[in-house]
């Protein structure tokens, strides 16, 4: 039922409106309002309380599955997975305005779009498209495989604790976000090294297996350092692809790996 449920998730996220997100966002409502509530509260606490919501889910997903057949158990685990899953798409509306202007040959308005709406600040053209590139890896590590990762692993209230602390991290702040992100950091530290070997087979594959062998069992590096690492060494000795796409194209293929081995799980049983 897993590789079904993920199946139609991508289905709904290539082909409908939810491709922009899903309209109400209640993972991130809720993680303001345990913001605005615990605003003094120890950062234990502000995590604790932000994950409160997955006792009474687990609760309803094991009543649901001794009452009711498959069909509305795969609806509700669809439901939660697409809830646990970035709000943006990193591969289309989150570089679109920057790609746009970036073929328009305007890079100063390129690199004003990348601040605006990515995060990324670069001195030069070269260094803005390599962190562009770097980010929207980042970003589809977080907001895509660490969700579906834990899912396929553990289930949707896996995923769903995954996407909640991720979305803490985003306030720096908060006192619960240094604790968040240590959190992010060890459920992302298998699903990034998967990517890497993802971006082996797609890129340059001694150079990325160079860079995995080096920082396999590092406990320390953070995964967008890794990511940023392992990107930069795939694109060795390949073509060069001008633009923005050059990121997207490798991230697409690094999926495509993952799409594969996910459908021969399934297929095994």
């Amino acid at each position: 039922m897993q590789f079904l449920v993920v199946l139609l998730a991508a289905a709904l996220l290539i082909w409908t409106p939810l491709r922009h997100g899903v309209p109400l966002q209640p993972l991130q409502r809720w993680c303001d309002a345990v913001l605005q509530r615990t605003a003094a509260a120890p950062g234990w606490r502000q995590v604790l309380l932000l994950l409160l919501p997955l006792v009474p889910l687990w609760w309803l997903l094991n009543w649901a599955d001794q009452r009711f057949w498959a069909f509305p158990v795969l609806l509700m685990h669809l439901l939660l997975l697409l809830l646990a899953l970035t709000p943006r798409d990193p591969l289309r509306s989150l570089i679109e305005g920057f790609a746009h202007a970036w073929w328009r040959g305007d890079h100063q308005a390129a690199a004003l779009l990348a601040e605006r709406d990515i995060g990324v600040v670069a001195d030069d053209p070269v260094m803005l498209l390599d962190r562009v590139r770097d980010r929207v890896l980042l970003e589809s590590l977080q907001g895509y495989l660490l969700p579906l990762f834990w899912y396929l692993l553990l289930g949707p209230l896996a995923a769903l604790a995954a996407a909640l602390c991720t979305r803490l991290t985003a306030y720096p702040q908060a006192s619960g976000a240094r604790l968040a992100g240590m959190l992010v950091h060890a459920l992302a530290w298998l699903p990034a090294r998967l990517l890497v070997l993802s971006l082996a087979l797609t890129g340059n594959f001694d150079a990325v297996l160079a860079v995995l062998r080096r920082y396999m069992l590092d406990w320390d590096i953070d995964s967008a350092e890794l990511l940023a690492q392992a990107a930069a060494a795939a694109e060795q000795g390949a073509e060069p692809v001008a633009g923005p796409l050059a990121g997207r194209r490798l991230l697409l293929k690094a999926l495509l790996v993952w799409a594969v081995v996910l459908a021969f799980i399934a297929v095994l049983g």
